[in-house]
């Protein structure tokens, strides 16, 4: 008697077992047919390195993620070879300020990668972002099993109101592999000190999200005051301006971001900021300001809103590319050149003589993985049509999606 309950048990425990299975099959989209890490030369394209020069019919070539060679073209031919005549090479665009999932989302994680990579978007900073999910996806993306852009997290922005509150929230950051830290817009002095020491005992940029003004005027261990530029208390323009110049504070105004202005905020004000702060000559640096869903439409939108100040197409480019890059002491990311990793991006256009060239996008290497823009564009159409499935609709909203 208790044989046959004990099978019974065992049989409904593997129909169980099976079923979730099933439907988790059913929820989480087809895993994308993954471009190998290999060798691959880059034959007879116009290198551009924006704000840094050009080099026309160069072959770049890519060995392992890594940018092995750059030589003026030559006849030869190999299996290797990726042709795109009278290409455009530029390096990826770097997002950095976008927000990333804070939980896996049965593969609207993943969606929101892909989203990013086929607008040409190879790196992304999160500032906000410090959840399993997160980190996950970071994880996958580099260990080459999804389609995305680097991610590189802040760890979550840390309002502690003690400085040893502020202190252990930056060692838990650090512990899970953020590549810089956020400081929170509450964050009083002595909190505020406590993070930027334990950001130097790293070697971590510290980033202030929208920080008290007088704070930032006296801060050179603030590397980039996100949202300050654009903000509504720009009384203190001069000072931070010369602050940024003075102490090599970098901006990241989110002049197009998509969240609402505040009660009383005049936008004409922080356009006048951003402004000056081109005038000055100090660092800035573009961003979506939104989810990584929307990086690309978002990029595309603030390199439009400094074109509209006054800047070419190649100056807008370089807040998105060159300048950005040197923001990690190691200056690892933002240029095309021998030892640095493979995130580039391939237009049939030139895009520094004019934005509209970025949708002439036709191929993105990102870590040294090569992807033809029509395959990312027939994935996300396939992801797409998995998010308007009748099961995913149905159950997606018990299971956390």
């Amino acid at each position: 008697m208790l044989s046959r309950i004990g099978y019974a048990l065992a049989t409904a425990l593997v129909a169980a077992i099976a079923l979730a299975c099933l439907a988790w099959s059913l929820l989480v989209p087809t895993p994308y047919p993954m471009p190998p890490r290999g060798v691959v030369v880059i034959k007879d394209v116009t290198l551009v390195n924006p704000g840094l020069g050009r080099s026309a019919h160069v072959d770049i070539t890519v060995r392992d993620g890594i940018i092995a060679a750059i030589a003026p073209t030559t006849a030869a031919a190999s299996r290797h070879d990726l042709a795109c005549a009278g290409c455009f090479a530029l390096p990826g665009l770097m997002d950095m300020d976008a927000r990333g999932p804070d939980r896996a989302s049965l593969g609207a994680d993943r969606a929101a990668a892909l989203d990013a990579l086929r607008e040409g978007v190879t790196l992304v900073r999160d500032p906000g972002g410090a959840g399993e999910g997160l980190f996950r996806l970071r994880d996958r993306i580099q260990e080459g099993r999804l389609p995305g852009p680097r991610i590189l997290t802040c760890g979550g922005v840390i309002d502690g109101r003690t400085a040893e509150r502020a202190r252990r929230l930056a060692l838990y950051a650090i512990a899970r592999g953020a590549r810089c830290l956020a400081a929170g817009p509450g964050l009083g002095r002595p909190a505020l000190e406590a993070l930027a020491r334990e950001a130097a005992r790293a070697r971590l940029p510290l980033i202030a999200g929208r920080p008290r003004d007088a704070v930032l005027a006296n801060a050179p261990y603030v590397a980039d005051a996100v949202g300050v530029a654009s903000g509504c208390n720009t009384d203190m323009t001069d000072a931070l301006v010369q602050a940024a110049v003075l102490q090599h504070t970098a901006h990241t105004p989110l002049l197009s971001s998509p969240a609402p202005a505040a009660p009383g905020c005049d936008p004409a004000r922080g356009v006048d900021m951003v402004r000056a702060l081109f005038h000055a000559g100090a660092p800035v640096y573009a961003a979506s300001g939104g989810s990584l869903k929307a990086s690309g439409a978002g990029m595309k939108r603030e390199l439009a809103a400094y074109v509209a100040l006054g800047l070419t197409p190649d100056q807008a480019l370089v807040t998105a590319t060159t300048s950005p890059g040197r923001f990690w002491p190691e200056a690892t990311y933002g240029q095309i050149a021998i030892g640095l990793p493979a995130d580039l991006v391939l237009y049939r256009r030139d895009p520094t003589q004019g934005l509209a060239a970025l949708d002439s996008l036709d191929t993105v290497i990102a870590d040294g993985r090569v992807y033809p823009k029509a395959d990312l564009d027939a994935w996300a159409s396939r992801c797409r049509a998995h998010f308007k499935g009748w099961f995913y609709r149905l159950v997606a909203p018990y299971v956390g999606g």
